[in-house]
C-alpha cells in the first residue's frame, strides 16, 4: 500500500466514527453550490498551462462549424438530490453549461453551447452517469450516488468520468475503500485499482462501442498489471444536511500510465497524478430546487441510447423534440424512428460490417467524433481524456 493511500486510509478511518453516528437516513434531501477545480499535471510534476489556439484547433479539425468555447479551470456547480432522484449543472460561462439529471431510471442531459446544430442532448439507461463530463462524473460520485452504493458495492461500476462507450481502460478497475455507514452511502476514502478479474473482461466490455477494440489499446491493456491504482478520491470535513453527511471538501486524482516506448510518461509502476480535481461546497441546504431531467428549451435533437439492437449495429436512434418533454422508450414517434433505423441497417449488412472493413482507428475516430457533436458537445477536458490513451 502506498503512502498515499495508506495516509487516505487513516483518515478515513478516523472520520468514519463521525459519520457512523449519525441517524438512521428516511428521506434524502439536499442542494449544494460549490466549486470543482482542475489541475493537470506533466510527468516531472509541474503544472501544465494549455494554450487555448492549441484547443481551437483539434474542435475546428473536427467541424469548422463549431465556435471553440472555453474550459475554464474553476467551475461553479449546483447539485440537487432528493431520494433517488438527482440533478447537476456545471457553469463553464455565461453562455455554456452543462446539465445532467436522473429520474431513478434513466440519466438525461444537455450540453449548452454555441454551436450550430443546437444544444446537444441524450439520454442513457441506468441511473450512473455515462459518457460525461470529467466534473459531472465527479459530481455524481460525491453527492449523488449514496442511494446506488446501497445496493451495489462498486466492483463493477465503470469510472464514472471517462468515457465509458469508447475507452476500455473505464472497465479495468474495481473500486476499494471506505464508505459512509449511513443509508446513504457515499465514498469517504476510495480508490480505482486494476484487477485481474475485469482487465480480462475490459476488451470485451458490453458497454463498448463499437464493440472492436483498438489494437492500440489491447497492446496497452496487456501491459497493466492488477494492484495498479488508476484513481485516488478523497472527502472529508463532513456536514450534515437534514438526515445525512455530505462532504464539505474532496478530491479526486487521476494517474498516468505510462506506456513501453513513450519516455514522456513516468517510468512503469510509478505512476504520478495526470489530473487533480478539488471542489468545495460555498452553501447548503436542505430544500430542494430542482430534481431530475434538465429542462428542454425549444426545439431539441436527443440521442437515446435506451433503444439500441446491436446485433444490425444499431447503438442509438435520434429524433426531435419539439413539445419541451422528454419522451418515454414507448413514445410512438421514438418507436417508429428506431424501427425506421433498424430497417435500414438490417435491409444493408454493409453499413453494419463497416465497423470490421474500416480500420480500428477510423472507425472509432469517426464514431468518437459524430457523438460528441450530437450528445455531448465538443470539450478539452473530453478531448485529453482520449489524449492520454493515445500519446
Amino acid at each position: 500500500m502506498s503512502w498515499r493511500r495508506c495516509g487516505g486510509w487513516i483518515a478515513a478511518v478516523a472520520l468514519a466514527g463521525l459519520v457512523e453516528s449519525g441517524a438512521a437516513v428516511g428521506t434524502v434531501a439536499f442542494q449544494l453550490q460549490g466549486v470543482v477545480r482542475v489541475e493537470e499535471y506533466a510527468p516531472d510534476g509541474s503544472v501544465l498551462r494549455r494554450d487555448p489556439k492549441e484547443i481551437a484547433k483539434v474542435v475546428k479539425a473536427l467541424d469548422p462549424r463549431v465556435t471553440p468555447v472555453e474550459y475554464p479551470d474553476v467551475v461553479p456547480f449546483l447539485v440537487c438530490v432528493s431520494n433517488g432522484q438527482w440533478f447537476i449543472s456545471l457553469q463553464y460561462g455565461p453562455d455554456h453549461w452543462q446539465e445532467i439529471g436522473c429520474d431513478g431510471k434513466d440519466v438525461y442531459r444537455i450540453h449548452y453551447f454555441p454551436e450550430p446544430h443546437g444544444a446537444p442532448a441524450a439520454v442513457t439507461p441506468g441511473v450512473t452517469p455515462q459518457n460525461v463530463m470529467h466534473e459531472c462524473g465527479l459530481l455524481w460520485f460525491a453527492f449523488c450516488s449514496g442511494k446506488y452504493f446501497l445496493t451495489n458495492d462498486g466492483r463493477d461500476l465503470a469510472v464514472p468520468w471517462e468515457m465509458t462507450a469508447w475507452d476500455p481502460f473505464a472497465h479495468v478497475y474495481e473500486l476499494k475503500g471506505s464508505f459512509t455507514n449511513e443509508e446513504y452511502r457515499l465514498p469517504a476514502f476510495v480508490w480505482f485499482e486494476v484487477v485481474e478479474r475485469r482487465l480480462q473482461q475490459a476488451a470485451q466490455h458490453p458497454q463498448l462501442w463499437p464493440p472492436k477494440v483498438l489494437k492500440e489499446d489491447v497492446a496497452r491493456l496487456a501491459q497493466l498489471k492488477p494492484g495498479t491504482t488508476g484513481a485516488v478520491y478523497r472527502a472529508w470535513d463532513w456536514r450534515r444536511v437534514g438526515e445525512v453527511q455530505v462532504p464539505s471538501r474532496f478530491e479526486l486524482e487521476i494517474m498516468y500510465h505510462r506506456w513501453r516506448g513513450d519516455e514522456r510518461q513516468p517510468l512503469l509502476g510509478n505512476n504520478g497524478v495526470f489530473l487533480r480535481y478539488t471542489g468545495h461546497i460555498t452553501n447548503v441546504a436542505a430544500a430542494v430546487g430542482h430534481v431530475g431531467p434538465p429542462l428542454l428549451r425549444g426545439k431539441q435533437g436527443v440521442t437515446d441510447f435506451r433503444l439500441h439492437d446491436l446485433r444490425v449495429g444499431l447503438e442509438y436512434v435520434q429524433y426531435r423534440v419539439t413539445n419541451g418533454v422528454w419522451p418515454a422508450t414507448n413514445n410512438p414517434a421514438v418507436w417508429a424512428a428506431f424501427e425506421q433505423r433498424r430497417r435500414t441497417l438490417d435491409g444493408y449488412p454493409g453499413l453494419r460490417e463497416q465497423g470490421g472493413e474500416r480500420s480500428a482507428v477510423a472507425w472509432r475516430m469517426v464514431m468518437f467524433g459524430a457523438m460528441m457533436l450530437t450528445s455531448m458537445a465538443v470539450g478539452w477536458w473530453m478531448l485529453r481524456s482520449r489524449w492520454k490513451r493515445m500519446l
